[in-house]
């Protein structure tokens, strides 16, 4: 259904009507339905000004990787209906959603406390969240020293994009990380398509993206799982 393409069929009638009304004197007529042409230019106003949002959205290349369907696993999320929740609340639903998508790909991870998953490996999964507190900024935390890997669940136009952060990264970066009450932050931003992880000293530091695939998470956990 286009409805700009109705809205100025509509408007195409409404003057008509109006055009007719005044050539019979009906001036109560043509007031009322003035007041149609109005409520009508008004949508035709906004619907073009977020076609023109959309637009530029799309340009910017933030739906070229539509959240992912793989057989066997749970679609990356949308976020749309957890819009009536806080903040604290979105984040517990998003960490929820994601061990759930985890598990249907073959590895759980059991709560230990808080933010903070256990691997059947014992390696410590933090999982933080964040909206887009700015454009094209996420800032995320976790408690120092309380995780060994972390997973980033940024809010993203709708969906959840996964970032994963190994131990390898946080061994190499994870001194230069700032900090703040206690916590080690993360500063993620837009560079084109991709998230990545802004290090203080060092700039930008590309991190994997799960994208829904999730065997990075498993790698060395068989050898723990007799």
């Amino acid at each position: 259904m286009d409805i700009i393409a109705e809205l100025m069929t509509a408007r195409a009638n409404v003057m008509g009507e109006i055009q007719d009304l005044a050539q019979s004197g009906d001036s109560q007529g043509v007031l009322a339905t003035g007041h149609r042409l109005e409520e009508i230019e008004n949508f035709l106003h906004r619907g073009k000004e977020l076609v023109k949002e959309v637009e530029t959205f799309l340009r910017r290349g933030e739906l070229a990787e539509p959240p992912i369907s793989i057989a066997g696993q749970m679609p990356s999320p949308s976020i749309t209906h957890l819009d009536s929740m806080s903040p604290r609340q979105r984040g517990a639903a998003g960490r929820d959603a994601f061990v759930k998508r985890v598990a249907a790909a073959g590895l759980v991870l059991r709560k230990q406390k808080g933010t903070i998953y256990l691997k059947p490996s014992g390696e410590r999964v933090g999982i933080a969240y964040a909206s887009e507190q700015r454009i094209d900024r996420w800032f995320l935390g976790l408690k120092e020293g309380a995780f060994d890997s972390a997973v980033l669940l940024c809010e993203d136009g709708g969906r959840l994009r996964e970032l994963w952060v190994s131990q390898s990264v946080l061994s190499k970066y994870g001194r230069a990380l700032s900090r703040s009450g206690g916590d080690m932050k993360f500063n993620v931003t837009r560079s084109g398509p991709r998230l990545t992880l802004i290090v203080p000293g060092e700039g930008q530091v590309a991190v994997d993206e799960l994208r829904g695939e999730y065997n990075i998470l498993k790698e060395g956990e068989n050898e723990t799982e007799d």
